[in-house]
């Protein structure tokens, strides 16, 4: 097979070409074409200039057959490219007539301009953890200030930091730490010698030189009981947190206040009514104890922000009473000192004596009290800032919107905590605003320039928010305003969305569009004027309309329901709701993300076509049921295997979407979002739907130009060229005449690189602008704490030639010469057919074309199909590649179902026969054919010459057919009983009988057989059954010699060369194993660029915090063996080497459990603990670190012997480029995307033994 395109490069953008001449193809490009050995084609072609390259092989009608180069640096002058006359994923091509053409530019670049929405210096993390903002998951709720620095707190963050630690002034960051993804702090506070933190679990110590966690517990901040409604609405003014998704009772925030001195810290407890007292110790090892001190406790009213008094007593808001306390902390009584507060929460005391307290609404303001209790002023504008109250609110420096935190600096500067633009900020003496920074943005923030002012960036912070930029100043910006969508009454279920996915212009308004509903800008607030929903609803308001019409939603994706608000009112009337029949389908469109409204507001998706009927007054499209456009020949039902997501209109008319075209029997990605596909890439469309080309690949590993990991949506059109995001990091640039270009922005999920053109943690949003006066072209894309603004650069340079033609005599051969076809097993723990999309093998890693050898199956000459085979010694499956110029086009066949009986002759129609013949038995034919219905997709299948139909079944025959990439054949899926043909294999001995294979193809002369052996049964090939696994070298077997002395753990790798070494994919680590009757030891490589960097500030969460690796084991078969399934984690941490157990179900241990939770899901492990006898020593090494581990069989359950096969598994953990989270992970034997996952907790935790390979203890 051919190699697949692209480099294993990664290229970030070149400028600086000059176009110096006008692109006349005659002149700069010059083509030949040869043949070698009717075999594959050579494609000469010259440069002038040295450029990026694509050339891409297309049929003659523009298909897309192969990317035989993808963005690569080609110098100018002559060259030439091989091509086998194959695709991408290497399926051979029918000879014939093709062309080849080439795109050339300077290549793209990208500017950095600015970011919003982050108030990092830079507002991107760094390495050495100085850079990035916090909270993308929750509000800032918290700061804290000493005589080092000042310390700002998120409630809930996945990603960025929660703990920021920064200079005085604000200028510079000092550190920042994470402590899990979703957790955060509510409040913070410092004793001169600890910082203190504290969120709805657990009150946390910590070293205030760099974050790290000295001691916790565990606290208990919910209520007591139930809590009977109504709440009180202080209780639920401030819901931050996005951990629960829950305000009070049930999510954050629960607690209100921390302070801390005097060798004790003190919690605010609204829900108790009890400010909590905890005593501090330190011990000689640097560790912190926090002890519950219950007989302190102090009884107050909804106790809010706490300060002490400097005098040895303590300072309570009560907001309950409205008022601030004086609490004496040797009698625990409280008296007034400050009353007639409307909404106090957050107080500070000044090193002078000064109190201030935050007031939120209606005041929203900062008060400042002498320590007397005398009114000293406010800082603010009273009311906060102007707005209507509804929604909007417009950004000003000199005002607060529910200010919640405060904290002094020891010049008494003040700190403060904003909700609006989640603002953090510095305060003079006087009350004038010296610093501010804003975010984080939300996760996964939409985004977007304002098409009719492009100094408006749109972004969200859970609601939409925009900042303004000057084009002029590189990194400049502020916030504007806060928009809310504002409904006039009911609005009957009607869905309203946030964020801008798009915005479009018309008319002087400005329209934002959220992915189903388009919403108009009116300066002070967001008009609804339309909404889709891709089914009728089965409950509430619109259930109960459509209902009393008549209208039935016969699923998803059918019978859409849209409101278009008619007369401008911005309520929802029923007249104005439609729901709209598709009779002509079953499937109907799926309008969502970017790509489901065009510039001129149709919706569009692959099929249909709606264009709005008018436009009201003020502005509103009106969208009817008869204006659908519905493509009768080019739609989800009738083509499926065409459908793209997301559909763009591109400058010349025509449509490109994202796409998971055909490719059978491939594996899926390994990453926790590629891992969910077995391809990715992108398909274009004419007006009519007509698909014209696809182009781009899976990345199967890390990325090369022209491949994707996993893409989600489409984000805009410039240019001729379409842009789409990638989940895992980047932005993907195609061109409208066929030509993936390039990759725009760094692969930082792969390759673990800091930078604002790193996409952390995942890439969900995008657009792209072109700015109307100065012509330059811009993209927005959000990381998970910030929306960045670039320019882009290098598209005036792109030239594309005329297609050249050539003929290809035929495709390069890749069967074996001679002797029998050797069968070989299925590897160990594969699935070899697939389950669904066309070709996905779950957790398998096989990969038909690469790992299984074909044998040829000709009629004369010409190459009719490929054959590949397994088996797993009770069932023959087969890969059978068949060309046919119009595989999916033909049927002369047709199954009568309700008769149970075939119709026609079956070797009339395209059908693929195996003939074979066990030993001593007769020949036997099992058959595979194409119906005429849904032609190749539907099979039927026969057993032996009298053709009965058969079902397909999990142990019987089963069949499917799929369209290669290229179009040009079809690859049927096969599996066989060999009992079919009295073949019985024996454990560990390989079989023999005799096959053929037959490949039927109607043509305009009848009907064209091709035979593997044209010969009578007795003259068949002989073909074995092998007992090796098709992936040699990775079966997933791994032995460990016993160890002549016991090893010692140094990180010395003398005593491992004669081990044989077991390598991870793409060489990212590679271990060692071996055993003696105490221990198992493993000697682990790393390849690691940012090496050793663990910064988990909780054992147990030791995989969340970086750098590990990890030893998953299974229990023994043999009777006795012991041990259970279970992972031991080892890792660097704070310069010393920790080493955990995770047990699932603790066996024969102690019950330790440990719930690992997310947001989405939680799983209990019975026994989480540090693994007792462990050994492990680390060293960095040049690329990277070694681990060499000592794991006691003892403490897992073991009871060791020679000959026992043991499940097992070994993860290399990799960390961001700051060191402060995992960023990604590589197994030796897994495959799976869960297996993968870095952004799920439970996910992560949980163990998937079925992936697992096995030790061998030799």
């Amino acid at each position: 097979m051919g190699p697949r395109c692209g480099v294993r490069r990664r290229f970030v953008g070149t400028e600086g070409f000059e176009v110096r001449i006008a692109f006349l193809l005659a002149i700069l490009l010059s083509h030949e074409v040869f043949f070698a050995a009717e075999q594959g084609a050579t494609i000469r072609y010259t440069l002038s200039r040295d450029a990026m390259v694509t050339l891409n092989v297309t049929r003659p009608d523009g298909w897309v057959v192969r990317e035989l180069i993808v963005g690569q640096r080609k110098s100018a002058g002559a060259h030439e490219v091989r091509w086998d006359g194959r695709d991408n994923l290497g399926f051979p091509l029918p000879p014939g007539d093709y062309r080849w053409r080439l795109v050339q530019h300077d290549g793209l670049a990208w500017e950095y301009l600015t970011s919003v929405g982050n108030g990092g210096t830079p507002p991107w993390k760094t390495p050495d953890g100085t850079g990035g903002w916090g909270g993308n998951h929750g509000q800032n709720t918290a700061v804290a200030t000493d005589e080092t620095g000042v310390y700002l707190g998120w409630v809930s963050t996945e990603g960025p930091h929660c703990i920021l630690k920064r200079t005085h002034d604000g200028a510079r960051g000092l550190w920042g730490i994470h402590l899990g993804p979703f957790e955060g702090v509510i409040a913070l506070a410092t004793d001169g010698q600890f910082l203190f933190g504290i969120n709805a679990r657990r009150l946390l110590a910590l070293d205030r030189s760099n974050g790290k966690v000295l001691g916790e517990t565990k606290i208990s901040a919910e209520p007591a009981g139930d809590v009977k409604a109504p709440l009180p609405p202080e209780l639920t003014a401030f819901s931050w947190s996005f951990a629960t998704h829950k305000g009070p009772p049930k999510g954050d925030p629960l607690v209100w206040g921390l302070a801390a001195g005097g060798g004790r810290v003190y919690v605010s407890l609204p829900w108790r009514d009890t400010i909590e007292v905890f005593g501090v110790e330190a011990g000689a090892d640097g560790k912190v104890k926090l002890a519950p001190k219950h007989e302190e406790s102090i009884s107050v009213p909804l106790p809010g922000g706490l300060a002490l008094d400097g005098q040895g007593g303590l300072l309570a808001v009560s907001v309950a009473k409205k008022s601030i306390l004086r609490v004496d902390l040797k009698s625990k009584t409280a008296q007034p000192l400050i009353g007639g507060l409307g909404m106090p929460l957050g107080l500070a005391r000044a090193a002078d004596g000064t109190l201030f307290l935050t007031e939120g609404p209606p005041l929203h303001q900062i008060l400042r009290f002498a320590s007397d209790g005398k009114p000293l002023g406010a800082f603010g504008r009273k009311g906060g800032p102007h707005g209507d109250n509804t929604g909007y609110t417009r950004y000003e420096p000199d005002a607060f919107c529910q200010p919640c935190a405060v904290a002094a600096n020891p010049d008494g500067t003040l700190w403060f905590v904003d909700d609006l633009f989640k603002r953090m900020g510095l305060l003079s003496r006087e009350g004038r605003l010296l610093y501010e920074g804003f975010g984080s943005v939300n996760y996964a923030a939409a985004c977007a320039l304002n098409p009719n002012d492009p100094t408006e960036v749109f972004t969200t912070m859970w609601d939409n928010v925009t900042f303004k930029i000057d084009f002029e100043k590189p990194g400049w910006s502020r916030p504007n305003r806060k928009l809310m969508l504002k409904f006039n009454g009911d609005r009957m279920g009607v869905g309203g969305g946030w964020g801008a996915q798009r915005m479009l212009a018309r008319d002087g308004r400005t329209y934002l569009w959220t992915g189903d509903h388009l919403a108009i800008d009116e300066g002070t607030h967001l008009r609804p004027a339309m909404w889709f929903h891709a089914r009728i609803p089965d409950k509430g308001p619109l259930a109960e309309l459509a209902k009393k019409r008549g209208a039935k939603s016969r699923g998803w994706n059918t019978d859409p329901t849209i409101w278009c608000d008619l007369n401008g009112d911005g309520g929802v009337q029923e007249d104005e709701i439609q729901f709209v029949p598709l009779p002509q389908a079953k499937h109907g469109p799926q309008f969502f993300g970017h790509g489901g409204l065009s510039d001129d507001f149709s919706l569009v998706t692959y099929g249909y076509t709606w264009k709005p009927q008018r436009f009201t007054e003020q502005g509103v499209p009106v969208y009817r049921a008869e204006e659908i456009a519905f493509s009768e020949a080019w739609n989800p039902l009738k083509q499926p295997s065409y459908e793209g997501k997301d559909p763009i209109r591109l400058e010349n008319g025509n449509y490109c979407a994202r796409y998971h075209p055909p490719a059978p029997g491939m594996p899926t990605g390994n990453g926790f979002w590629s891992g969910r596909s077995t391809s990715e890439g992108f398909i274009a469309y004419g007006p009519d739907w007509k698909p014209l080309w696809s182009v781009g690949q899976k990345a199967y590993r890390q990325a090369r130009q022209g491949e994707c990991y996993s893409l989600y949506r489409s984000i805009g059109a410039l240019d001729g060229c379409a842009f789409f995001g990638d989940v895992e990091g980047c932005v993907h640039v195609v061109h409208q005449d066929g030509f993936y270009l390039q990759r725009v922005l760094q692969d930082g999920w792969h390759t673990q690189q800091s930078g604002p053109d790193v996409i952390d943690v995942e890439n969900f949003s995008g657009s792209v602008f072109r700015h109307p006066r100065s012509g330059k072209r811009y993209l927005t894309i959000s990381s998970s704490e910030a929306t960045h603004v670039f320019e882009l650069k290098g598209f005036e340079s792109i030239q594309v030639s005329p297609p050249q033609p050539f003929t290809l005599a035929a495709p390069a051969s890749l069967s074996r010469a001679s002797g029998p076809y050797r069968i070989r097993r299925v590897p160990e723990k594969c699935e070899p057919l697939p389950g669904h999309m066309g070709g996905l093998l779950p957790q398998s890693g096989l990969d038909w074309m690469r790992d299984v050898e074909p044998f040829e199956v000709r009629d004369g000459t010409q190459l009719a199909a490929e054959v590949r085979l397994l088996h797993d010694g009770r069932m023959l499956y087969g890969f059978v590649n068949v060309l046919s110029s119009a595989p999916e086009d033909r049927a002369a066949l047709a199954f009568d179902a309700k008769a149970g009986a075939i119709k026609g002759d079956p070797l009339a129609a395209p059908t693929i026969c195996l003939e074979a013949a066990g030993p001593g038995g007769a020949p036997v034919r099992a058959a595979y054919a194409k119906l005429a219905l849904h032609p190749g997709e539907q099979m039927v299948m026969g057993k032996g010459n009298d053709w009965t139909p058969l079902k397909q079944g999990k142990e019987g025959l089963r069949a499917d057919v799929r369209p290669t990439p290229s179009r040009s054949g079809c690859v049927y899926l096969l599996q066989v009983p060999l009992e079919t043909w009295g073949v019985r294999v024996k454990p560990g001995e390989p079989a023999t009988f005799r096959l053929n294979v037959l490949c039927v193809e109607p043509d305009a002369q009848g009907v064209r057989t091709a035979r593997w052996q044209a010969a009578g049964p007795a003259s068949w090939n002989e073909v074995v059954l092998d007992t090796e696994p098709a992936l040699r070298g990775a079966e997933g077997t791994a032995v460990a010699a016993r160890a002549s002395k016991p090893v010692a753990i140094d990180g010395d790798d003398r005593e491992w060369k004669d081990a044989p070494v077991y390598a991870l994919p793409e060489g990212r680590a590679a271990f060692r194993v071996c055993w003696d009757d105490r221990q198992l030891y493993a000697f682990v490589r790393v390849q690691d660029p940012t090496p050793l960097q663990n910064r988990s500030s909780t054992p147990e969460m030791i995989f969340k915090g970086g750098d590990a690796v990890a030893i998953a084991l299974g229990p023994v078969k043999e009777k006795g063996g012991g041990g259970a399934p279970q992972k031991a984690i080892f890792a660097w941490v704070d310069g010393k080497p920790v080493a955990m157990l995770y047990r699932p179900k603790r066996g024969g241990l102690e019950e330790k459990p440990y719930v690992f939770k997310s947001p989405v899901s939680e799983v209990t492990f019975e026994h989480v603990s540090a693994l007792p006898g462990a050994q492990a020593a680390f060293q960095p090494v040049e690329g990277g670190y070694v681990a060499e581990l000592a794991l006691p069989w003892k403490a897992l359950g073991y009871a060791p012997a020679a000959g026992q096969a043991i499940p097992f598994d070994v993860q290399a953990i990799f960390s961001d480029a700051t060191g402060s989270r995992n960023a990604g992970c590589a197994w030796w034997r897994s495959v799976s995307a869960e297996a993968h996952a870095n952004n799920d907790i439970p996910t992560e935790a949980r163990l998937y033994p079925k992936e697992w390979g096995t030790l061998v203890l030799k």
